[in-house]
C-alpha cells in the first residue's frame, strides 16, 4: 500500500510539474509575441514612408527645361495662328519657366515622326512666367506672356521677337492674361493687386482699367462663345464676371459671385476655365452669365480643394 501511494504521489508531482512548465512556456510565448508585435509597430513608426511608385504609363512625352520649373503652359488652339516652320498651331506648346524663359515645343513632332521637338526659346522676362495665352488670330501667330518682373510681353512667334512690352502700374505684377476670342486686337491683363487692364495689342496702349476691389486676381479666362465676356478668380475666393462694352471698350463687372467655403478660412481661386458649350457639352436651359441665350458654364478650382461649376 505504501509503495502504491508513493508511486501515485510521484505521478501527481510529475503532472503538476508538467502543467507548471507548460504554463510558464505559454506565458513566455505570449510575452514574446507581444514584444514582437510592439517591436514591429515601433519599426513601422520609425521607418520613413515610401512614396507610391511613379508610373509613366500613358505619358506620351517628357520635356526638359534645363532645371527650371514650369510656371505656365498653354497649347495653341487649332485656329490659333498659321503654321510656323511647318508646325501646325494645334501642335504648338508654350511653356513658361521659373527663370523667365519661354520654350516653344512642337508637342506632337509634326516633322519628326511623332517625337516632340523644342523649336524656340523666347528671352526677355527677368523673373518667373506667371501666365501665357495664344492669340486667336489665324494670320499672325502671337503669344502673350505675363511674368513676376511686372511686365506683359507680346511675342511674334514666327520671328521670336518681342513686339510689345507693357508694365503693371498698380505696384503689383500681372498674374493672368487672356486674348479676347472675338477680337484678337484686345488683351485683358489682371494683376495680383486686383486691377484689370484692357490693352490694344497693335499699339500696347491701355484702353480701359478697372479695380473691382475683390482682392488680387489669380486666374482669368475668356468665354469662347459670348463676345467680350471674361471670368476672373480672386485671392479672396470670389468669381467676377467681367464684360467689355463694345461701344467704348470700357470694363464692367457684371456679376460678383462668392463661393461657399469648404474650410474655416477664405480659399483663393487658383483656376477658372470656361466650358466650350459647342464643343464639350450640350446646350441646356440654364442662365447664361454673359447673355440670356443658352448656358455659359465655367469650372472653378479653389486652394482648399474645392471644384465648382458656375453658371
Amino acid at each position: 500500500f505504501d509503495e502504491r501511494d508513493a508511486r501515485a504521489d510521484a505521478a501527481a508531482d510529475a503532472a503538476r510539474e508538467r502543467h507548471e512548465s507548460a504554463r510558464r512556456g505559454s506565458a513566455l510565448a505570449a510575452a514574446a509575441g507581444v514584444d514582437s508585435r510592439a517591436g514591429a509597430a515601433r519599426a513601422r513608426m520609425r521607418a520613413p514612408r515610401r512614396p507610391p511608385p511613379v508610373t509613366f504609363s500613358g505619358v506620351a512625352a517628357t520635356f526638359e527645361l534645363d532645371g527650371a520649373g514650369a510656371g505656365a503652359l498653354r497649347f495653341a488652339s487649332a485656329g490659333g495662328g498659321r503654321a510656323v516652320d511647318g508646325v501646325p498651331a494645334a501642335s504648338r506648346l508654350a511653356v513658361g519657366g521659373s527663370d523667365g524663359a519661354i520654350s516653344i515645343f512642337d508637342a506632337f513632332g509634326s516633322n519628326n515622326a511623332g517625337v516632340p521637338v523644342a523649336r524656340q526659346m523666347l528671352l526677355g522676362h527677368s523673373a518667373a512666367v506667371t501666365d501665357l495665352d495664344w492669340s486667336p488670330s489665324g494670320d499672325y501667330p502671337l503669344l502673350a506672356s505675363a511674368a513676376a518682373d511686372r511686365s506683359l510681353r507680346i511675342w511674334d512667334v514666327s520671328s521670336g521677337a518681342c513686339v510689345r512690352c507693357v508694365y503693371c502700374v498698380d505696384g503689383g505684377t500681372f498674374a493672368a492674361v487672356r486674348f479676347a476670342p472675338h477680337n484678337a486686337n484686345l488683351l485683358l491683363a489682371a494683376s495680383d493687386r486686383g486691377a484689370l487692364a484692357l490693352i490694344n495689342v497693335s499699339t500696347g496702349k491701355r484702353l480701359g482699367e478697372l479695380a473691382p476691389g475683390a482682392g488680387g486676381i489669380e486666374a482669368l479666362d475668356a468665354s469662347p462663345s459670348a463676345p467680350g465676356v471674361f471670368v476672373a478668380g480672386t485671392e479672396r475666393g470670389a468669381v467676377l464676371v467681367v464684360t467689355i462694352r463694345e461701344n467704348d471698350t470700357t470694363l464692367h463687372v457684371a456679376q460678383h459671385l462668392a463661393l461657399p467655403r469648404l474650410t474655416g478660412g477664405t480659399a483663393p481661386v487658383c483656376s477658372v476655365a470656361f466650358i466650350d458649350a459647342a464643343r464639350d457639352a450640350p446646350r441646356d436651359s440654364g442662365r447664361d452669365i454673359g447673355s440670356e441665350e443658352g448656358a455659359e458654364r465655367c469650372h472653378v478650382a479653389t486652394g482648399d480643394g474645392g471644384l465648382f461649376l458656375v453658371r
